[in-house]
């Protein structure tokens, strides 16, 4: 839950919080089982980068939906999709790749893209 809370934090409507970019780790769209409750409300007040790292099969966060939400973001928003990995970030068994490998692409999307912000 640190991303939603720093995303509201930084999108402040009335106080917003200087930050270079915002990174977001398995994004919770809704609560789960609550698609119909989005947590996008302050979206629309976030100016600086952001980078959604997600699953694509998060239950919390499905790429369409995601992708739509995102586009209310006023900064410039990038995404990184791991594949068959759900919110927890766990592979499918069947994909061949262990929760070290998808750590490790985690891990080096999250260094490139920090590396790559302005200031």
């Amino acid at each position: 839950m640190g991303g939603r809370y720093c995303s509201m934090v930084v999108g402040d409507a009335d106080d917003p919080q200087p930050a270079l970019g915002l990174l977001m780790l398995s994004y919770p769209l809704h609560a789960a089982g609550k698609p119909d409750r989005p947590r996008t409300e302050h979206f629309p007040d976030i100016r600086v980068p952001i980078l959604f790292v997600s699953g694509t099969r998060d239950s919390m966060a499905g790429r369409d939906e995601l992708t739509r939400a995102a586009k209310a973001i006023r900064g410039k928003v990038s995404f990184h999709w791991i594949d068959t990995a759900d919110h927890g970030y766990r592979p499918l068994k069947a994909s061949g790749r262990t929760a070290d490998d998808v750590a490790a692409e985690v891990a080096a999307t999250t260094v490139a893209w920090v590396a790559g912000l302005p200031g």
